[in-house]
């Protein structure tokens, strides 16, 4: 279901409805990341569209990035918007580093967003503290998008000095890797554009502020579902407590990458273990075969006789051709096991790069 009857069809016009769907109040701070980010800049065509008529960028509701993931709906940028603004209007007021993580930030609109935003607020407010935002994301073309963009949109952020804008790849699942802001310290926001559960957001308490905000759409399902709360929550001695629970919501399910890659190797394991054994009953049969045709050989004249004179006899002709079949199969199966092997270790070297 669209958010909209009409769905716009140029920059203009997306901004235009955004605002008149009336679903942020801050417009002073929020309608700059609108009005100066292109929604084209930041989703991808249809693979199988032919004319501007397939594919339309502006619509307001969820599009294809690549790898199965969606880019969020805009209305759903303008909630957490306007939910995070006063959260971090308030910590930025405490004149110190406020540092937030965007996971899932696709292309960068979400991360490019909340920098506009940060930025406008510092144009109005005084003895603000500095903003390090770091866009994460699992996909390394997409964290390259991201980059992209940040450079083509980072003349919009006047206040440059004190507003950190970065990207990385990072597996929100993955405990070693580390967020690389421009200070150390802990994280005082963190926004989802991807579904996680409060099982999941626990292995990462060590790494926020005693009273980080976390905005996210949770699943009750510690694995993960399509039915999730979009919820604000704050960090405390006691836990994560609901600050509130915004909507119900469907956002793209959280990627264990490490779980892809492990399917991945499995299913190339399991081709690879179904070819060796048909190579392993080819090689008996060439092996039978050949015992066969030195028998036969033996009865019809012994190793003076010619391969000429041995085809003549029928039974023998037939072994030959049957031992030929065998052994062009049990080559075949060799070079594709060798193929599917030297892809496998190409998909690993490039996961580790990664």
């Amino acid at each position: 279901m669209g958010w909209s009857a009409k769905q716009p069809k140029s920059h203009q016009e997306h901004y235009e409805t955004l605002k008149n769907l009336n679903i942020y109040t801050d417009s002073r701070d929020i309608d700059p990341a609108f009005k100066h980010l292109d929604k084209r800049d930041f989703c991808i065509p249809k693979k199988n569209a032919t004319n501007a008529d397939d594919f339309n960028p502006y619509t307001v509701d969820p599009q294809n990035i690549g790898h199965n993931q969606c880019f969020t709906s805009t209305v759903m940028h303008a909630i957490s918007l306007q939910v995070l603004r006063e959260g971090i209007m308030k910590k930025l007021q405490r004149n110190r580093v406020l540092r937030m993580v965007d996971y899932g930030c696709g292309y960068g609109y979400s991360t490019l967003a909340f920098a506009m935003m940060v930025d406008n607020v510092m144009k109005y407010e005084k003895g603000m503290g500095k903003f390090e935002i770091m866009g994460a994301d699992v996909y390394q073309d997409f964290i390259e998008k991201a980059i992209m963009n940040s450079q083509n949109y980072r003349g919009k952020i006047v206040n440059q000095e004190s507003i950190y804008l970065g990207f990385q790849v990072n597996d929100y699942l993955e405990s070693e890797q580390k967020l690389k802001f421009k200070t150390q310290g802990p994280i005082d926001i963190m926004n989802f554009g991807f579904e996680t559960s409060l099982e999941a957001l626990e292995t990462k308490r060590n790494l926020l502020a005693s009273d980080a905000l976390i905005l996210a759409p949770i699943s009750k399902d510690e694995q993960g579902s399509a039915e999730q709360t979009y919820t604000l929550l704050q960090n405390s001695r006691q836990g994560f407590k609901v600050v509130s629970e915004i909507m119900k919501t469907s956002f793209s399910m959280r990627v264990d990458k490490e779980k892809q890659v492990n399917d991945s190797l499995d299913a190339d394991y399991f081709v690879t273990y179904k070819m060796s054994e048909q190579l392993k009953t080819f090689k008996e049969s060439i092996k039978q075969l050949e015992g066969k045709f030195v028998a036969l050989r033996k009865i019809h004249g012994g190793e003076t006789l010619k391969l000429g004179e041995l085809m003549k006899v029928e039974e023998i002709k037939q072994v030959l051709v049957e031992l030929g079949d065998a052994k062009k199969k049990a080559q075949k199966l060799e070079f594709a096991i060798r193929d599917t092997t030297e892809q496998a270790e190409e998909n690993d070297n490039q996961e580790i790069k990664q």
